[in-house]
């Protein structure tokens, strides 16, 4: 059977953890976090203390925006003299911040201002940026020396002027002379072509020139006229159709007729209704109203009224048509497409006609308009030309003459006084918090390591079994019934575990109780005795038996003789009556182990065991079986089947939690009844002990504690116990927490 199959799923995968079980691992890994927060703080404060400050400073950079190109300004595309015009206004924005960015620049200007090159100096970091695409230039300067980033800064701001300046200059004169160049020979060309103009107008007088040129004006204009008037009527044609096809898409393609006439259903049935009354009336002359033939002419008549009630006076007859509207769209659109094959042909027709005169006009050398007409407009581009770059010389030299800079420093850096990084405060909050969030993932780290069971509540939620007491450490001259004279916190606890027993066994009576663990050292012989002992001094007989066969420390828990004892019984060398004695509590009797047999698990698994089991449950109230450990021998697994009920013990920072779970498995499979768990060496810093009961014994002088006044009818009623000092052997079990 699988351990899953056997053990219930545990609480804590279902439910949230509470908030108490965090504070809880905080208390108890307190000294692990104080560790791990010291030493991560304590590496932040050395880090922050020896962090070198940082400076940070700007200079700005005023830079025109480059004009857009206007029209005029553009002489034609292929002019070489276009990118010289554009080069000498202006050098874009983005192209002077990659110049300022460039590794050649930087080197430059370091090297200007004495900054080492050196590959293992720490040199400054540089960085230009125009924010928002604005006109400004952004030089910044990060480093640790505040006066060596002040001057690289301002350095590079002075460099990039000189740049853009001597690249403005160059630019000018290279300009300026083509220009001057190209001005000259456009001169020459606008001379040629005045002088052929004036030797036009000396051959031909103007009288002549102007009449033919009015005659082909006018036809032109005839013909444009033609053409505009035929487009027109193309255009009005094309909007009346579109306009009607748009209507008759939004028209149905049919229609619906609706007639209504009489129902020939109707006149069937007032038919057959008077055809069954005239056979009521026929069948009244010969039987009564009574009779069954009358009664069933009288149910047609009925079904055949309340048919008719049913059924309407008219009905429609719905008849589809197409739609006249529709029709008569498409014959408007059928005939205005013919009108425009009509017009279309008409339009071609003129526009053919006025392309030919105006190609006739232009390949006739011989009218005297067209030949004017070419020398006017050679004349006029060569003018326009001259113009224009008489103008952009006389520019190009103003600005050669001004001098003026297109970059400009508007703020020059200073020397820092603050640093910009680092920021100790914020760098102290940082180290505070990781400190804190480390000393807290150590803890929980710690904590999810560690197997042991250091907290009951933990146990509680990976095991779902009744908790039926926590017992406290117990200082040695407590133990083991030294405890019961005093009010002491373990005393009580003790109490407390007989009375959950009590009423774990309220429907069946727990009279064979067997105590073991999941290990050694856990203290279940230990709980045995005070259990034993406190359920005697509540009047009850009790018989302590040792069935830990290997390594039974019962008898010198109790100061008794250690053999004979339960080993003799089973082997049949001494009878029951022989092994058992008396111990110095009223009320309770002990049985030893005795000696080690060869085979205990034989002996325990015998019938003679259940012999001994059936005698002691005849002679006493509750017997009481201290068995080995669970997980080094199959001993207690043995025994737990022959008893009402199993009480495991679990030492709180010593018992491991898989131990633990494997010993619940191993009783589980075996059909043992387990009772509850005890959680042994409980702190007494849980929630599970009140300020109400002191925590050691505080009765020691004989005075009657308060919280046996408050709680006496637990103990008021309990036997004495028998004069006596406990064997200087239970003292020596020492903790009361570890087995003999």
């Amino acid at each position: 059977m699988e351990l899953s199959q056997v053990v219930p799923e545990p609480s804590w995968q279902r439910e949230a953890l509470p908030v108490r079980y965090f504070l809880e691992v905080m208390r108890r890994r307190k000294i692990t976090m104080a560790v791990v927060f010291c030493l991560t703080l304590g590496l932040g404060v050395a880090l922050t203390t020896l962090a070198k400050p940082v400076y940070r400073v700007s200079a700005r950079l005023f830079v025109p925006l480059a004009p857009s190109p206007r029209a005029g300004r553009v002489i034609d595309a292929n002019n070489p003299i276009s990118p010289l015009l554009e080069a000498a206004a202006s050098v874009s924005i983005p192209t002077q911040v990659d110049q300022i960015m460039s590794p050649s620049f930087i080197t430059e200007a370091m090297r200007a201002v004495g900054i080492s090159q050196e590959p293992a100096a720490r040199q400054p970091t540089v960085k230009a940026d125009s924010p928002g695409g604005s006109d400004v230039i952004i030089v910044t300067v990060v480093g640790r020396r505040p006066a060596e980033v002040a001057r690289l800064a301002n350095k590079l701001a002075d460099l990039h002027v000189q740049r853009m300046d001597q690249v403005q200059t160059k630019d000018l004169e290279n300009a300026i002379l083509f220009i001057t160049r190209e001005r000259d020979r456009v001169a020459a060309e606008l001379a040629n072509a005045r002088e052929r103009l004036n030797s036009f107008y000396r051959q031909h007088p103007l009288r002549r020139v102007a009449a033919e040129q009015e005659s082909r004006l006018k036809q032109g204009a005839e013909l444009e006229a033609r053409v505009e008037e035929a487009r027109a009527n193309v255009a009005s044609i094309q909007g009346q159709i579109k306009e009607l096809e748009a209507r008759r898409v939004r028209e149905p393609a049919d229609i619906v007729l609706e007639q209504k006439r009489d129902n020939p259903q109707r006149a069937n049935l007032e038919e057959k209704l008077r055809q069954l009354r005239i056979q009521r009336m026929e069948l009244l002359q010969d039987f009564l109203p009574e009779s069954d033939e009358v009664q069933a002419i009288g149910e047609q008549i009925t079904s055949f009224t309340q048919a008719l009630a049913t059924e309407p006076e008219a009905v429609s007859l719905r008849t589809h048509v197409p739609n006249p509207n529709r029709q008569v769209l498409e014959t408007k659109v059928s005939e205005l497409g013919v009108t425009l094959v009509a017009e279309q042909k008409a339009y071609s027709a003129a526009l053919d006609a006025l392309r030919l005169h105006r190609r006739a006009r232009m390949q006739d050398p011989g009218p005297l308009e067209v030949q004017l007409q070419a020398l006017t407009q050679e004349r006029d581009r060569a003018q326009v030309r001259y113009n224009l770059l008489s103008d952009r010389l006389q520019d190009l030299g103003i600005r050669r003459n001004a001098r003026a800079q297109i970059v400009r420093v508007i703020t020059r850096a200073e020397i820092p006084s603050n640093p910009v990084a680092p920021n100790r405060l914020l760098m102290l909050l940082a180290t505070g918090s990781l400190a804190f969030l480390l000393c807290l993932g150590a803890a929980f780290l710690q904590e999810y390591l560690d197997d042991r069971v250091i907290a009951p509540e933990a146990i509680e939620r990976l095991f779902p079994l009744p908790t039926l007491g926590y017992v406290p450490p117990i200082p040695r001259e407590e133990l083991p019934a030294n405890i019961f004279r005093t009010n002491s916190s373990a005393a009580e606890a003790y109490r407390v575990l007989r009375s959950s027993i009590s009423f774990a066994g309220f429907d069946t009576p727990l009279r064979r109780l067997q105590i073991t663990s999941a290990a050694e050292g856990d203290g279940k012989t230990v709980t045995a005795v005070n259990l034993a002992t406190a359920m005697a001094m509540n009047g009850q007989k009790v018989i302590l038996v040792d069935a830990d066969l290997r390594r039974g420390a019962l008898a010198q828990a109790l100061g008794l003789s250690p053999a004979p004892g339960l080993s003799e019984v089973l082997a049949g060398t001494q009878a029951l009556d022989d092994v058992i004695q008396e111990t110095q509590v009223a009320n309770l009797q002990a049985i030893p182990a005795g000696d080690v047999p060869p085979h205990p698990a034989e002996l325990l698994g015998s019938s003679a065991f259940d012999e001994v089991v059936a005698q002691l449950e005849v002679r006493t109230d509750v017997v009481l079986f201290d068995t080995a450990a669970c997980l080094p021998v199959t001993d207690a697994v043995l025994v737990a089947t022959r008893m009402d009920g199993v009480l495991l013990v679990v030492s709180v920072g010593q018992s491991h939690k898989e131990e633990v779970l494997s010993a619940i498995a191993m009783l589980q499979r075996a059909r043992a009844r387990l009772v509850g768990t005890l959680y042994n060496r409980a702190d007494r810093k849980h929630r599970y002990y009140s300020p109400y009961y002191p925590a050691r014994g505080a009765s020691q002088n004989g005075a009657n504690p308060r919280g046996l006044r408050r709680h006496g009818a637990d103990t008021a009623g309990e036997p004495s116990m028998r004069t006596g000092n406990v064997s200087p052997a239970a003292s020596k079990t020492g903790g009361g927490a570890a087995d003999a």
